[in-house]
């Protein structure tokens, strides 16, 4: 199962994060963000940054490589940050804890 951690930093006083499923909505948030958000509020979407976090060797892992290193690739265009081997341990009002594959937890 993949894990999006969506974390939006316009300032320090609005952050929130986002948790759901699927390869596809890092693609949707970042569509919106790139069309819509920048339309409307561009001095806001330029500081939103799209992560996704997987807890399994690399996403899709049901699906072919080939279709793997295209999204990773098309991701990596897009600015979606791709973390593999990483777990989700908490969320809170700031941050999402995550912890690496060598035992570190990060706030993301």
């Amino acid at each position: 199962m993949t894990l999006l951690a969506n974390t939006l930093r316009f300032h320090p006083l609005i952050h929130s994060s986002l948790l759901q499923t699927g390869v596809e909505y890092a693609a949707e948030i970042r569509d919106f963000v790139q069309g819509d958000l920048k339309k409307w509020y561009p001095e806001v979407a330029d500081k939103v940054t799209v992560t996704l976090i997987e807890a399994l060797p690399n996403i899709l892992p049901s699906f072919s490589k080939t279709l793997v290193e295209y999204t990773m690739g098309n991701f990596k265009e897009q600015d979606i940050d791709v973390k593999t081997k990483h777990m989700v341990k908490d969320v809170d009002e700031k941050f999402v804890h995550v912890q690496d594959p060598q035992g570190q937890m990060l706030k993301i």
